[in-house]
């Protein structure tokens, strides 16, 4: 899809609190992919799909970095954080968390279950988003629903400044 799109820039850079050299973990199936650690003590739906077949070695980089070089190639003005990181959501966040109010917006990916190690309950994500000055908006079911055994959830949140400026 973003091969044929001249809109889309992929880069091969992995987002995480920290920059640097990282271990990202190839799951047998590829939407697993993540620098996290499979994990299956929350539920083994996904334990064959979910286990690493290969470990490379990926570049890091924290949000706020992503920022700064993005906003200075592109000038945008208004951008939304859409965040689908196996796990790594919450660790993403803290790692732009001077750059966050600039966002009107973001997704994240929220476990409910935990498929990786290093994942954050839901609860605690969705505290630290409250924390950093977000309001959730949507909270929408993935992996097939969930029902009747819920794994993740995807919420949207808006920036509250940015939301209180348009009305």
């Amino acid at each position: 899809m973003a091969l044929n799109d001249p809109l889309w820039t992929v880069e091969q850079i992995a987002l995480d609190e920290v920059g640097g050299i990282g271990k990202f973990n190839v799951m047998q199936s590829d939407q697993f992919s993540s620098l996290g650690t499979p994990s299956h003590e929350s539920t083994a739906n996904f334990k064959d799909a979910n286990k690493s077949i290969n470990i490379i070695q990926v570049q890091k980089e924290t949000l706020e970095d992503a920022y700064v070089r993005l906003k200075n190639q592109y000038q945008f003005v208004r951008p939304f954080l859409k965040m689908d990181t196996q796990g790594f959501d919450v660790r993403v966040v803290r790692g732009g968390k001077n750059i966050i109010s600039n966002f009107l917006g973001l997704q994240s990916e929220l476990a409910v279950q935990k498929l990786y190690q290093e994942s954050v309950d839901f609860r605690e994500a969705i505290a630290l988003y409250e924390s950093l000055g977000f309001t959730l908006g949507s909270l929408v079911p993935n992996n097939g629903g969930g029902f009747p055994e819920m794994v993740e959830i995807d919420c949207i949140m808006v920036n509250d400044v940015m939301l209180e400026n348009s009305l």
